[in-house]
C-alpha cells in the first residue's frame, strides 16, 4: 500500500468528494469541513479552497486534505475528508 499526496483535487474527484459528504449529510460534512463551508457541498466551494491536496491509496483517489498554516516546523491541517467506504481498519487491511 502506498499513500500518497498530491496538490490540488481533479474535478472528477472533487465530484467524488460532493457525493461521499452530501449522501452522509450536514453533521458529516460540518464534522469534517468545519462550519465555514456551508451544506451541500458542491464543485465551487472545494475549487475556492486553498493549498488543497489530493490523498490516493496507489492510483485510487480517497480523499482530501487542506493544509490550513504553516508556524514555523509544524503545518496545521483541516477538511481532512475520507472517503466513507475507506475507513482506517480496511485501509490497514490492504497492508497485510
Amino acid at each position: 500500500m502506498g499513500i500518497k499526496f498530491e496538490k490540488d483535487i481533479s474535478k472528477n474527484n472533487i465530484a467524488l468528494l460532493c457525493q461521499w459528504s452530501n449522501e452522509r449529510g450536514s453533521v458529516f460534512q460540518e464534522q469534517w469541513m468545519g462550519s465555514q463551508v456551508s451544506y451541500p457541498l458542491t464543485y465551487d466551494k472545494i475549487e475556492k479552497l486553498e493549498n488543497k491536496f489530493s490523498i490516493f491509496n496507489e492510483e485510487e483517489f480517497i480523499g482530501m486534505i487542506q493544509e490550513v498554516r504553516i508556524e514555523e516546523d509544524n503545518i496545521h491541517i483541516g477538511r481532512f475528508v475520507l472517503n466513507p467506504q475507506k475507513n482506517r481498519n480496511r485501509l490497514l487491511e490492504q497492508r497485510h
